[in-house]
């Protein structure tokens, strides 16, 4: 009562008592929740936003996480296929040369080195003269089915002679690279 007469509020009835009571109510609730929203449910909000972010952040890193290990077991099976140091890729074509019996037929074999990083790259020039094309079909599946990793770089198949069609001139580059260990 005495802050009603402090604010002369006495003079008024009690239903405008009760009417501004209520208003004065109203307008509290409104600046607490207005200071609850600001201090409270705005950076609930803006850590919800974060929190997303931060979600769809996770989700990118595990796919760039899975294409990292599928190309690292691509690159893997690469390596494991590589032959080792020892390995000698002119003995090796010669040893399927040998295995088709096309020996007398094999010309101008040249090996060739290249170092590259950890790697050396070997390739073998070569020719094989007056081979059927059956013959050099056999050939070419030796080498890409081999055990190791071996590349055709190049090949350039002519008939040997206008009178002998069914006889091929084949000339070949092999490639494998060694890794150094």
């Amino acid at each position: 009562m005495e802050l009603l007469k402090l604010l002369k509020l006495d003079k008024l009835s009690k239903r405008d008592i009760y009417l501004l009571s209520g208003i004065t109510s109203f307008l509290v609730i409104i600046f607490l929740y207005w200071i609850f929203s600001v201090s409270l449910f705005k950076p609930l909000a803006q850590n919800e936003k974060k929190f997303r972010n931060n979600l769809d952040s996770v989700k990118k890193i595990e796919a760039i996480k899975k294409e990292y290990e599928k190309l690292n077991s691509r690159l893997s099976a690469f390596k494991g296929r590589l032959p080792d140091k020892s390995f000698n890729l002119a003995s090796y074509i010669l040893s399927q040369i040998e295995t088709l019996k096309l020996n007398g037929k094999m010309q101008n074999l040249k090996p060739y080195f290249n170092k590259i990083g950890s790697y050396e790259e070997v390739s073998v020039k070569f020719s094989l003269e007056g081979v059927t094309a059956e013959e050099l079909t056999k050939f070419l599946y030796q080498i890409d089915n081999s055990p190791y990793l071996l590349y055709t770089e190049q090949l350039q198949v002519k008939p040997e002679s206008y009178e002998k069609l069914f006889l091929l001139n084949a000339s070949f580059k092999i490639q494998t690279y060694i890794i150094e260990r």
